[in-house]
C-alpha cells in the first residue's frame, strides 16, 4: 500500500515580530518614532532592509512636525494628534505588516514581549518630552540676556551691544553712588543701540508719576553719563515688574 508523502514542515521562526497592535501602543506612548523602531524591527528581522531605514526616517520626519506642532498651537489645543499619529501607524502596521505577522505565529514564531513594546514606547515618551521642554525653555529665555550680581538681590543686565565691562562699571557706580544700598531688590537693565546707552530701571507703582522720582532719575542719569560712560548721552526708562514702560526720560547727559 503506497502513502502519500510527507510535506517537508517548515522551520519555526527563531526571531519575534511586533503585532500592528504593538506598534500602536508605542506610537501612543512615544509618538511616531516609537512606533517606527518597532516597525523598523520587524521589516529588519523579514530581510527588507530599504522598509526598515525608510520606516525610520519616516518616523524621525513625522516626529519633528508632532514637536513643531507642539511648540507653535495654543496651549490646551492639539490633544488629538497622539490619536491620529496612533491610528496612521496603526493602518500602515496592519496593511504592511499585518499578513507577514500572522503567518510568522501560525508558523509558531513568537511575537516580541510586551514589556520591551511599553519600555521603548516610555523611552520615546521621554525623550520627545525632553526635546519639547528644552525647546520652550530656549525659546522663551532671552539668551543675549546677561546677569551681573552685585550682592542683596541687586543686579545689572545687559545686552545687545552693552559689554560686561559697561556693566561691571554701572553696578560699581551704582553702589557707590548709593543707589545699590543692599536695601532690598534693585534690578537694571543696560542697553547700548547706536551708540547710545539705555538704562531701565524697575521701579514700583506710580513710582514714574511722582515729580520728585523723576528728579532724581533725571539727575541720576546725569551723573551715570559723567561718571560711567563718557559723557554719552543716557536713555533712562522707568518700567514695571512686567518690563512694561511707564516712563522715558531722554536723553540725559552731563552738563558740559
Amino acid at each position: 500500500m503506497s502513502h502519500a508523502e510527507e510535506q517537508p514542515k517548515e522551520p519555526i521562526p527563531n526571531y519575534r515580530l511586533y503585532t500592528p497592535e504593538q506598534v500602536s501602543g508605542a506610537t501612543f506612548l512615544g509618538s511616531a518614532i516609537a512606533g517606527a523602531i518597532l516597525m523598523r524591527s520587524n521589516y529588519a528581522r523579514l530581510g527588507q532592509q530599504s522598509k526598515a531605514t525608510i520606516s525610520l526616517v519616516v518616523g524621525v520626519l513625522v516626529t519633528a512636525v508632532v514637536i513643531v506642532l507642539a511648540m507653535l498651537l495654543p496651549e490646551n489645543t492639539g490633544y488629538g494628534i497622539p490619536l491620529i499619529i496612533t491610528v496612521i501607524y496603526f493602518s500602515v502596521a496592519k496593511k504592511d505588516l499585518g499578513d507577514l505577522v500572522a503567518s510568522h505565529l501560525q508558523a509558531g514564531g513568537e511575537r516580541e514581549s510586551g514589556w520591551k513594546t511599553a519600555g521603548i514606547g516610555l523611552a520615546c515618551m521621554v525623550l520627545v518630552l525632553g526635546i519639547i521642554v528644552g525647546l520652550i525653555i530656549a525659546t522663551e529665555s532671552d539668551p543675549l540676556v546677561t546677569q551681573m550680581d552685585f550682592g542683596q538681590s541687586q543686579h545689572v543686565y545687559y545686552r545687545d551691544n552693552a559689554t560686561e565691562e559697561d556693566a561691571r562699571n554701572l553696578g560699581n557706580y551704582l553702589k557707590e553712588s548709593g543707589f545699590f544700598n543692599d536695601a532690598g531688590p534693585k534690578d537694571v537693565l543696560l542697553r547700548r543701540e547706536d551708540g547710545k546707552f539705555n538704562l531701565s530701571f524697575v521701579t514700583i507703582e506710580d513710582f514714574w508719576d511722582n515729580p520728585e522720582i523723576i528728579s532724581g532719575f533725571e539727575e541720576l542719569g546725569r551723573r551715570v553719563s559723567s561718571g560711567v560712560f563718557e559723557g554719552q548721552p543716557v536713555t533712562i526708562h522707568l518700567i514695571d515688574s512686567n518690563l512694561e514702560v511707564h516712563r522715558t526720560l531722554s536723553p540725559l547727559s552731563s552738563a558740559p
